[in-house]
């Protein structure tokens, strides 16, 4: 069922409750210790992972035909530490419900909390602090290969099956107490945003019972070619810049800041945010672009209700090139097929990282209502 004009009618309802809620916030850092399998794909014929000539040559083949990672699947198993933020309303007990929060590519889990910055939060950019301050329970975690995770090969090992099986992992542990937090939750929302949610896609392919709800942010099923990502002038991270220095160089960055600029933001927005972004940028890994096939095939056996929300100035999911924002978010559906509900927002005047633009909260108060009333 189509119920984006349902969504759309209530929000002016409900933005009276928004309004009323306000807890203090509790956040703390946590870690899992997971061990995960999964298929990953065999790029060996791809690219000379020590040679970074060729890894250049890698990426702008991915970027501009997408031909890549067709070697067939490797059986890989990693053992892992996956680092997360867990945000509540202070004081909090007998929680229900939690988002499990992840991240997109060149990003890791500070993209929920305002990049980390006090003074972004103070101005209201955190996602995990505006649900924790509404009652809900938030987890972002950090993917491997990215923020405080653990690093491991970035060609064979950061792939997206596995990051599919880390999500699943994490979820499954979360509805016992068995896990880190030491809370089981009855139910469980999965947010991704960009590549975290082509993950989500690959994670309800895979292990469709992973979360009952979806709420995919700055994605649809439609990817321009040549990939607008080409302006990020992308080249090994070790080689751009010295915090990066010790990774291999199968770990990506972004060296153009106005490609940076350009990609991520759109529309209405602080002008100070984009260097800020910049400056703090994370990776992406040689195994993530040449697998993300995994998460552009439909996920049919998952049954569970969906929210898709993405900005009208975002060139990488919403590209004019593909016709209306509105309606590449409405026939995504076909990625997810047997969903409960497909419910869809365009987010006027904003770009791919939704939560960094001026309608942040116009932003959050949608997906609210479709937690209050789908979860």
């Amino acid at each position: 069922m189509h119920a984006s004009l349902h969504l759309f009618l209530a929000i002016t309802a409900a933005s009276a409750s928004f309004a009323a809620a306000d807890f203090a916030v509790d956040c703390k850092i946590t870690t899992f210790p997971i061990t995960v399998s999964s298929n990953n794909s065999d790029l060996t014929g791809d690219y000379d992972p020590n040679n970074a000539t060729s890894i250049d040559a890698f990426v702008n083949q991915a970027l501009n035909t997408g031909a890549v990672g067709n070697g067939g699947d490797v059986a890989t198993k990693a053992s892992l530490s996956i680092s997360a933020q867990y945000c509540t309303p202070a004081g909090s007990r007998n929680l229900q419900n939690i988002q499990v929060l992840v991240h997109g590519n060149t990003c890791d889990r500070t993209i929920w909390d305002a990049l980390g910055q006090s003074s972004l939060q103070k101005e209201n950019y955190s996602y995990q602090r505006y649900f924790a301050s509404r009652g809900y329970a938030t987890l972002a975690i950090d993917m491997p290969g990215h923020g405080q995770s653990t690093f491991p090969d970035p060609n064979t090992i950061v792939q997206m099956p596995l990051e599919a099986a880390v999500i699943n992992a994490i979820t499954t542990s979360l509805r016992s107490k068995k896990n880190p937090l030491g809370v089981a939750f009855s139910k469980i929302a999965f947010v991704g945003h960009s590549y975290g949610s082509v993950t989500g896609v690959a994670a309800a392919r895979l292990t469709p019972g992973f979360a009952d709800a979806l709420i995919m942010t700055g994605w649809s099923a439609y990817l321009p070619l040549p990939s607008p990502l080409l302006q990020l002038q992308m080249h090994s991270a070790a080689l751009l810049f010295d915090r990066f220095k010790k990774l291999p160089l199968g770990y990506l960055t972004a060296s153009n800041k106005t490609g940076h600029e350009n990609i991520f933001f759109g529309g209405s927005f602080d002008p100070r945010i984009p260097e800020t972004s910049f400056r703090l940028q994370s990776v992406m890994t040689c195994g993530e672009g040449g697998s993300i096939v995994t998460g552009l095939q439909p996920a049919p056996i998952y049954n569970g209700k969906v929210l898709v929300i993405t900005g009208n100035d975002d060139i990488l999911f919403c590209n004019a090139a593909n016709g209306a924002c509105v309606d590449q978010l409405s026939s995504s559906t076909a990625l997810l097929p047997n969903a409960t509900s497909f419910n869809t927002h365009v987010i006027p005047n904003t770009g791919h990282n939704f939560m960094l633009h001026n309608s942040k909260t116009d932003s959050f108060n949608q997906i609210q209502l479709f937690l209050d009333t789908n979860l």
